[in-house]
């Protein structure tokens, strides 16, 4: 039995395929069994033999053409994609996701070139810069024409064009133009030393006018600076002992600066003077009078009541003028040590050296006066004259001695010198006298003169 079944089953299969193969012979079709799913590379689906149209969706009796079937210039990626359009772009272009033409590289990209097959997903042709230079113009046609903006006053570090560069202020001595840095750019081309005249900058310089020279203290450059010096040449420097009236502080001379003796200052107007070798504004001064002083506002005398001898003010300082001691502030304005310092006595009194007083009688003063320094005489009045010996105490005066006039019981003093307009006038012993007339004081003796009736009297009545 098993023998049997198993030549059955070879019988069956041998049957099976003759009934297929006949069935797929001339004159019979099986249209179910015909479809695409899917083309190879090269190829595309229509919806039949005949066609040349796309057909994406597999039907029944549809075929796969070759790519030449569609047209020259484009290219069949298999499956059930419609053919794409070939399509080339210029250096400087590149083809954009669902379209058929090209577009310029955008800035920030480069685009070098080259034929692309049309994509609806993707740009082709088009490069971000690297990290390292991430910058381009649009159009910009190759990794070389990427860059990095450097700064004015800054270099930059790369490790390599993947990372971002590492930025920090120019260095000393040196000078950094702000700068496109292209892969190909070398260091010098944007980082430059400062010139030998010159050699000097401080950090994060970002011109040449930032170089500069270091004049020292007591030193300036002699004659005319033109700005035009060569660049490789040194500067003389003149020793500021040479001159007075100024000063050399030392500094900085940047590139380019003109001028005459550069690094010797004039002492200012105000404070005209200073000794040689002189290195600051400080050493300027002003040579004050004596009996004057400096106030902030210039030169002024000293009040009464003060002094001051000559001296030297410097630059933005003031003096004062010293006080008198209590009791000896008389002296004029302008006094200049403290011997001009001086009380003055009124006619008619003297000083004792601690107290004003008046003077006796038979003796005199004028108005005078005594300074601290000087010692006081033992009497500070006169006497009066042997032709005049009387005079009241407190005499204003030589004029103010006369002559005692003895009429009956009374007696009247009469001056050598003329008090009153009119006055009695007497001759005594050829010397001439005077009597005080007056209509507002009234005394015994009377004389009219018209019809003005005057009274005499002596200066001990007034």
């Amino acid at each position: 039995m098993f023998k049997f079944l198993h030549k059955f089953t070879v019988f069956f299969v041998f049957f099976s395929a003759f009934i297929i193969s006949d069935a797929l012979a001339a004159g019979y079709s099986c249209p179910t069994y015909k479809r695409y799913t899917s083309c190879s590379y090269g190829y595309y689906m229509t919806s039949s033999s005949s066609s040349t149209t796309c057909n994406t969706t597999p039907t029944a009796g549809n075929a796969c053409r070759p790519c030449t079937a569609y047209g020259s210039g484009y290219s069949c990626p298999g499956g059930t994609d419609c053919p794409k359009k070939i399509i080339t772009c210029s250096a400087g272009y590149y083809l954009p996701s669902k379209t058929t033409s090209c577009s310029r590289c955008t800035a920030n990209y480069y685009c070098p070139g080259g034929t692309y097959v049309q994509s609806d997903s993707i740009d082709q042709g088009r490069t971000a810069c690297p990290k390292g230079f991430p910058t381009s113009a649009a159009g910009a046609t190759s990794k070389n024409r990427c860059y990095f903006n450097i700064p004015a006053g800054t270099e930059a570090f790369w490790s390599s064009e993947s990372y971002a560069p590492t930025t920090y202020p120019c260095s000393e001595k040196y000078y950094c133009k702000a700068f496109k840095y292209y892969p190909t750019s070398s260091e010098s081309s944007y980082k430059i030393a400062c010139p030998t005249r010159y050699p000097l900058s401080a950090s994060g310089s970002d011109s040449k006018q930032d170089c500069y020279v270091t004049i020292p203290a007591l030193g300036y450059i002699k004659g005319t600076v033109t700005g035009n010096e060569l660049d490789d040449g040194v500067f003389p420097f003149t020793p500021c002992s040479s001159v007075i009236n100024s000063y050399c502080p030392g500094g900085k001379l940047y590139y380019g600066t003109t001028g005459e003796n550069i690094g010797l200052e004039s002492c200012p107007t105000n404070y005209p003077y200073s000794a040689a070798s002189s290195d600051a504004i400080t050493d300027c001064y002003a040579s004050v009078q004596a009996g004057y002083y400096m106030s902030s506002s210039g030169k002024k005398i000293c009040p009464v009541g003060t002094y001051k001898g000559s001296h030297n003010v410097y630059y933005n300082n003031t003096s004062t003028c010293s006080n008198c001691s209590s009791g000896w502030t008389d002296g004029g304005p302008g006094s200049t040590s403290s011997e001009e310092c001086r009380k003055n006595i009124p006619a008619g009194s003297w000083f004792n050296g601690f107290s004003v007083q008046l003077c006796p009688s038979g003796e005199y003063s004028e108005a005078h006066y005594v300074t601290s320094s000087s010692s006081s005489p033992s009497s500070g009045c006169s006497v009066c004259p042997d032709y005049a010996p009387f005079s009241p105490t407190g005499a204003e005066g030589v004029a103010a001695c006369g002559r005692l006039l003895h009429i009956g019981d009374s007696t009247l003093y009469l001056r050598s010198g003329k008090k009153t307009i009119p006055s009695l006038n007497i001759l005594i012993d050829g010397k001439q006298f005077y009597g005080n007339l007056s209509t507002s004081i009234t005394s015994q003796f009377k004389i009219k003169s018209g019809s003005t009736t005057y009274s005499l009297y002596d200066d001990t009545m007034d």
